[in-house]
């Protein structure tokens, strides 16, 4: 059978230089302020911040693509079963929060994950999203991530193939 891949997370840089323009814009902001302020009144904590906000825009992405870069991923294949999805809206603090869901299962694996949400690993974020459904013939390399504040098991997506009949 001949696959296409549609997401391999090895061919994907390691942070989208988009992502970074705001936190190094922010930072550069903070230091230019920190700079033109008297010491004592505030330059201490614009500077925190300045590395805060690069450390954590490179830091947690890059974390989060390392712990699943260093694990062997596990490979599932067959017909997509089960597919629903879910979009809702919560208001909270005054304001709309919306939300994306899509799950699915191939053979007896359980995908499940919010859309909306960036991470590493697919996650149909794409402002194309691929339309998944039923009975749609995949290969899929996936690392099994066990949740800390549940410890259920998250099978984040590192390589999706669809099968070209």
């Amino acid at each position: 059978m001949h696959y296409t891949a549609i997401y391999d997370l090895w061919a994907k840089p390691l942070i989208d230089w988009r992502s970074l323009v705001l936190p190094f814009g922010l930072a550069v902001a903070a230091l230019v302020a920190a700079y033109f302020t008297r010491p004592g009144s505030g330059r201490t904590g614009l500077l925190i911040f300045s590395v805060a906000a690069v450390v954590v825009s490179v830091g947690i992405p890059s974390f989060d693509l390392y712990q699943l870069k260093r694990h062997k991923p596990v490979t599932v294949e067959g017909p997509i079963v089960g597919y629903w999805e879910k979009e809702w809206v919560e208001r909270r603090d005054g304001k709309n929060n919306s939300y994306s869901y899509e799950a699915f299962q191939v053979d007896t694996v359980s995908f499940g994950y919010y859309r909306n949400v960036g991470m590493a690993g697919f996650h149909n974020g794409e402002a194309e999203r691929i339309p998944l459904h039923d009975g749609m013939f995949v290969r899929i390399q996936y690392v099994p991530e066990r949740q800390l504040d549940d410890d259920r098991i998250l099978n984040r997506i590192v390589k999706l193939e669809i099968s070209q009949k």
